[in-house]
């Protein structure tokens, strides 16, 4: 009872956070207009809200795949197979979203560093060693999940096979 009670808060912290991060993309290219019209005009007459509106809409691609993915595993840890080998798959695609996360962050700085010369320094280094850090941490989590619940699976079946 207590497991389903869990897995149904899990769903519903789940389903705000992809709420939240869908209203947080469609606000970004106000935020950043917004933001440019204060700061620097000059980088307002050029199209760099629509380059940096870009690079964050390729970078939170595998985090809103992560996200329903993350969804998915919370259905099925709500249903009565709740050790079945597609939550160890679908914690792989999440290593995957979390392992190209960190790369596409990284190209996407190094475009913003060397093509647009955005240099915002305290801004740009700690995010550039923050997030990647993050999200590679996430992948190799994610990656013993995955381990995890493929050997609990396996374990199941032996058990429901031999009664």
């Amino acid at each position: 009872m207590k497991e389903k009670i869990s897995s149904k808060l899990l769903n519903g912290l789940v389903i705000v956070g992809i709420v939240l991060t869908i209203l947080a993309l469609i606000a970004t290219p106000l935020v950043i207009t917004a933001l440019l019209k204060t700061s620097n005009r000059e980088l307002l007459s050029s199209n760099m809200v629509l380059i940096l509106t870009g690079c964050i809409y390729v970078c939170a691609t595998p985090y809103l795949v992560a996200l329903f993915k993350l969804k998915s595993i919370c259905r099925l840890l709500c249903s009565q197979n709740s050790f079945s080998p597609k939550i160890a798959k679908e914690f792989q695609i999440i290593a995957i979203c979390a392992f190209s996360e960190a790369v596409l962050f990284i190209l996407a700085e190094l475009f913003l560093y060397f093509d647009r010369s955005l240099f915002l320094y305290a801004l740009t280094i700690i995010p550039s060693i923050i997030v990647p850090f993050v999200s590679i941490t996430a992948g190799f989590l994610s990656l013993i999940m995955s381990n995890i619940f493929k050997k609990a699976a396996e374990i199941k079946e032996e058990v429901d096979l031999t009664f």
